[in-house]
């Protein structure tokens, strides 16, 4: 079974900066793969970028799904809910009504909830949507890092998701800066966690000696971290080329400590645990169509 995604990104026709799309499709992949896992674990999805086109910048993709059990479909969570991509769409639907905030109030009703924003607006949803998008931390940092990147980008005026026939989610520059994090109900009691994240992060600094860290720039900020991604070890160590102003596309762990003094939890150790793509600084030459 087959699903097609269309990405546009709406400003200046036929280019593209290399961090916003790497950083998009990165969060993008990683939503659809939370979801999948939440809603149909035992099925697989292959996720592949088919084609760039011309014209605003659009990116088509195709979501191949292995399904392992018919028969789990009746019962599962997705029913009702529709494609994966629709899933997707709505939980940046979501994230656009929230602004960024908790909602104001939460009311059951017996096919689902109704949200309340902080402008009072109300949006009746299925209640696994609103689960999974309160609980999947991977889910939340993709949202973040998705909307970070395309508030760094000046020159993408608009973003939207479609499935070829319809439009299902759309965002405009001016609204994109209050989506970049979403308010969490914090637990005192857990005062340390960690997160994955799946994103893309600038060489700064290279460091080849064993067990040192490497300075990357990530969200605008230099960070410290150790590579601990055996395979590509390996890879360094034939002899592979970096530079400074590479990017790199990782999965990164962050330890984050919670501060009581400002209510909020605080990065302090950056660990990459695999390194998916490695882009050269000239690699925008290639994305300009």
């Amino acid at each position: 079974m087959n699903e097609k995604t269309l990405l546009k990104f709406d400003g200046k026709l036929n280019t593209i900066e290399a961090r916003t799309l790497i950083d998009s499709l990165s969060s993008y992949v990683t939503i659809l793969e939370e979801a999948n896992k939440s809603f149909y674990p035992n099925d697989k999805i292959d996720i592949k970028v088919t084609t760039f086109r011309p014209g605003s910048f659009i990116v088509e993709i195709d979501i191949i799904k292995f399904i392992t059990n018919q028969l789990l479909f009746e019962n599962h969570l997705l029913t009702n809910l529709g494609s994966i991509t629709t899933v997707a769409a709505s939980l940046y639907g979501l994230r656009k009504f929230l602004k960024g905030r908790k909602p104001k109030e939460i009311a059951e009703k017996k096919d689902g909830i109704v949200l309340t924003n902080s402008s009072n607006d109300k949006l009746e949803l299925n209640r696994n949507i609103f689960n999974i998008y309160n609980s999947n931390v991977s889910i939340k940092e993709a949202l973040n890092n998705h909307f970070e990147a395309l508030n760094q980008d000046k020159s993408v005026v608009g973003f939207s998701i479609s499935n070829g026939e319809k439009k299902l989610f759309e965002v405009k520059n001016e609204e994109v800066s209050e989506l970049t994090n979403q308010e969490e109900i914090i637990d005192e009691r857990v005062t340390e966690k960690t997160i994955k994240v799946k994103t893309s992060v600038t060489i700064f600094k290279i460091v080849f000696q064993k067990n040192y860290c490497w300075v990357f720039i990530y969200k605008g900020n230099k960070i410290s971290a150790k590579i601990e991604d055996s395979e590509y070890i390996r890879i360094v160590d034939a002899g592979e080329k970096f530079s400074k102003g590479d990017i790199l596309e990782v999965e990164i762990e962050i330890k984050q400590i919670f501060d009581k003094s400002i209510n909020t939890y605080l990065n302090k150790k950056f660990t990459i645990t695999k390194i998916l793509n490695h882009y050269s600084k000239n690699f925008q030459e290639s994305l300009n169509i």
